[in-house]
């Protein structure tokens, strides 16, 4: 399950309040941060791709989920409102792989440490699991605990403040308390704060440390402690100093080694809840606690009823009395763990309570360590140290190649693999340089090399359950197929795809009708193509309009038009298209424009009546014959000659407008030129009447002279 708690905020505006409200059903995911694209919804074992849509809202996104057995509830918190799925372990959600049209609903609507469950089963699963404990720093806290083997802090700290030399020494049993009160006995401030951060200062002072060899000790740097001189020259850790100590425990946890104490109740999926233990009649109801193991579980039964133990014997789960007389059984109506019905808990015939199955120590969280490949189909699969089963299943859920759905069933303890492929066949399964597929019992492998590629592997067959082809006759010819879709590759029945539904032993007769109303519905999409077309074209050439002077366009339109509303003489049972149910509209009293009556109108119930009548009649009309065209066919030559690349109407316009084009400019040329001529001429008469002038002066001046 998972649970989302998020509220929907109004936009802050200048003088208004902001004012939170709780998200509802109407809510749109968008208004979440949640973006468009799709995301994953596991169901079974098999993948199916879900959508977030630019108006989808929490109330859709909620009743998609239910679509496939989640349960989903949103609950208002005042302002803010809480979103929970709960669902069976093979049933979750998950980010899309295609990251360039992925959703964020996943990671934007439940936290990072959503549960998922998957389901799986094996042999040998080897795991590791890695326990790190951090606790802030004290004043008590050993110098000594921050040692890794090659940095101790026990030696001579040797410090210089304002020229004089100081040699702290540090002994083995230091804590962070007395080392600081010893830095403070030579003159510096030390604080240690609420988060275990250490804060060494000098003042005014100048402060550093000695190099070796005067100083021995490196609890400088066990500590993180670098110093800060750009700060008013004083030496701080430079983040907050921790405990952190790693427990590493290794072990081999499979199927073929069985639970025992130490096991966790919670990795076999047991919750926690109220289990109820009888011992001659007289009750016990224990509050289970599905993180602790069931060494845990026996000491609390024992201490409550003497001589009552929990254990196993041949990985099955036990409940009984070292007394063959006591009489000990489980379960009550009012239980709350799963408990009982997870191992199922019975009475053998020795009056011992016993799981019905072996549990196992593997869960769909549990690491494998044996790195390495393995194939199923024709994909391969890498695994690494940390790789946990749940990672592999995501990992054979999103490859095509292997053509496999995969889940591991918590409760049967099973890897289960189904294959996308119908029919009797095995899927492929083949051993890597890791053991994976051995443990888990799909191959039998032997190895010289534990890193290398088996030396010789094998499928267990046996280990599959492969399904049955599909068997059936056709007018008494029998086929397998297998798939129980049938195309016309195997009936030979060409246009016709027959969908076995289920086992017949009888016969069953199939009618074949053709679809009337998809033909009906192609011809009404012409007719609406051509009213568009013949709108388009009026509104160009219209008085005003720029193609006006397009007399080509003008004779392709009428051509058009002459076929779609004319009469073919040469056709015999329908020779025009309003025998078929195409017409003209007709002008009436209160529509009598051209653009009322330039349209065709399409009567559904007549076309399909005329095809009834005379379905060869018909299809010469539209299509024609090989010798005789019909109408369509001609308009599609009418409109492939408009748009020919040589001789069409595009082309022979623009070879117009190119050759009017070439004119103008030739002429705008020659203009030019005439002008340039007439420029010279004026100028030269220019030329000549100033001289002209010039002459007249000089003799007007030499008149004047005498």
């Amino acid at each position: 399950s998972a649970t989302t708690a998020f509220s929907q905020e109004s936009t802050g505006l200048a003088g208004i309040e902001t004012i939170t409200i709780a998200a509802t059903s109407d809510t749109t995911l968008a208004e979440l941060g949640v973006t468009t694209g799709e995301y994953y919804i596991y169901n079974n074992g098999v993948k199916h791709t879900a959508y977030i849509s630019s108006n989808e809202t929490l109330g859709s996104f909620i009743s998609t989920l239910e679509g496939f057995g989640m349960q989903v509830g949103l609950k208002e918190n005042g302002a803010t409102s809480t979103l929970t799925i709960g669902a069976n372990g093979n049933s979750y959600i998950s980010k899309s792989l295609n990251t360039a049209n992925a959703s964020n609903v996943v990671e934007k609507l439940f936290p990072a440490d959503a549960n998922e469950t998957f389901a799986y089963t094996s042999k040998t699963l080897e795991t590791s699991s890695v326990v790190t404990t951090e606790t802030s720093v004290t004043e008590d806290t050993l110098l000594s605990t921050f040692d890794n083997g090659v940095l101790k802090s026990e030696g001579t700290l040797s410090v210089n403040i304002d020229g004089i030399t100081s040699n702290i020494q540090i002994t083995a049993d230091e804590t962070i308390g007395t080392f600081l009160d010893k830095l403070e006995s030579v003159g510096l401030n030390t604080t240690l704060t609420n988060d275990g951060k250490i804060i060494i200062e000098s003042g005014f002072k100048e402060f550093s440390v000695n190099p070796t060899p005067q100083t021995s000790s490196n609890v400088m740097a066990t500590l993180g402690l670098n110093s800060v001189a750009d700060l008013g020259g004083y030496s701080a850790s430079s983040q907050t100093v921790m405990q952190s100590n790693s427990i590493v425990t290794e072990e081999t946890l499979s199927a073929s080694k069985h639970a025992n104490g130490s096991t966790k109740m919670s990795s076999l999926g047991i919750t926690s809840g109220t289990f109820t233990i009888y011992k001659d009649g007289e009750k016990f109801t224990y509050q289970l606690d599905a993180n602790e193991d069931f060494d845990k579980f026996n000491s609390d039964v024992n201490a409550r009823f003497a001589n009552v133990y929990v254990g196993f014997e041949d990985g099955h789960l036990k409940i009984y009395s070292s007394d063959p007389n006591v009489k000990v059984e489980v379960g009550s109506t009012t239980d709350t763990s799963n408990l009982s019905a997870i191992v199922g808990l019975s009475n053998d015939a020795s009056g011992v309570v016993k799981s019905a199955r072996e549990l196992y120590c593997v869960s769909a969280g549990s690491v494998i360590i044996r790195a390495g490949t393995f194939m199923i189909g024709d994909a391969t699969f890498t695994i690494e140290n940390t790789t946990t089963i749940s990672d592999i299943v995501s990992q054979i859920n999103a490859s095509q190649d292997a053509n496999v759905t995969a889940y591991w069933d918590s409760v049967d303890g099973k890897l289960v693999l189904q294959s996308r492929t119908t029919g009797s066949a095995l899927i492929n399964i083949e051993a890597g340089s890791s053991n994976f597929t051995d443990i888990l019992g799909f191959t039998e492998s032997t190895w010289a090399n534990p890193a290398a590629n088996p030396t010789s592997t094998k499928m267990l067959v046996n280990t599959q359950e492969v399904g049955e082809n599909a068997r059936f006759s056709i007018n008494g010819t029998y086929y397998t197929s297998t798939k129980n879709e049938i195309g016309s590759d195997i009936s030979r029945i060409n246009g016709l795809t027959i969908n076995l539904k289920g086992i017949s032993n009888g016969e069953e007769t199939i009618t074949v009708d053709r679809d009337t109303d998809n033909l009906a519905d192609a011809v009404s999409d012409v007719v609406d193509a051509y009213n568009q077309l013949i709108e388009n074209i009026d509104s160009e050439i219209a008085q005003d309009a720029p193609l006006n002077d397009q007399t080509a366009l003008k004779y392709i339109r009428n051509q058009i038009r002459s076929l779609m509303t004319g009469s073919l003489g040469t056709m015999t049972t329908y020779k025009s298209l309003q025998n078929v149910g195409i017409t003209l509209n007709e002008a009436s009293a209160t529509d009598i424009s051209v653009e009322n009556i330039n349209k065709l109108t399409f009567d559904k119930e007549k076309f399909i009546s005329a095809y009834s009548a005379d379905r060869d009649a018909l299809k010469n009309l539209l299509v024609g014959t090989e010798t005789n065209q019909g109408v369509l066919t001609r308009i599609e030559n009418v409109l492939e000659n408009a748009l020919t690349g040589v001789s069409g109407f595009f082309a022979s316009a623009e070879k117009s407008y190119n050759t009017q084009i070439s004119r103008l400019n030739d002429k705008i040329s020659k203009t030019e030129s005439a002008v340039d001529r007439y420029r010279v001429r004026l100028e030269k008469k220019f030329e000549s009447m100033d001289l002209l002038i010039s002459q007249m002066q000089n003799q007007y001046s030499s008149f004047l002279g005498l």
